[in-house]
């Protein structure tokens, strides 16, 4: 759910209208570099 200043209107929304694959998200998480101090 998104809160009132994350998303467009004061409704809460369970889901997103166009909501992305789970497994193109999985795939581009992985292409995110990981920085290790």
């Amino acid at each position: 759910m998104r809160c009132e200043h994350c998303a467009v209107g004061y409704m809460l929304s369970k889901r997103d209208p166009k909501a992305l694959p789970l497994d193109l998200l999985l795939r581009r998480l992985e292409e995110v570099p990981i920085y290790v101090h």
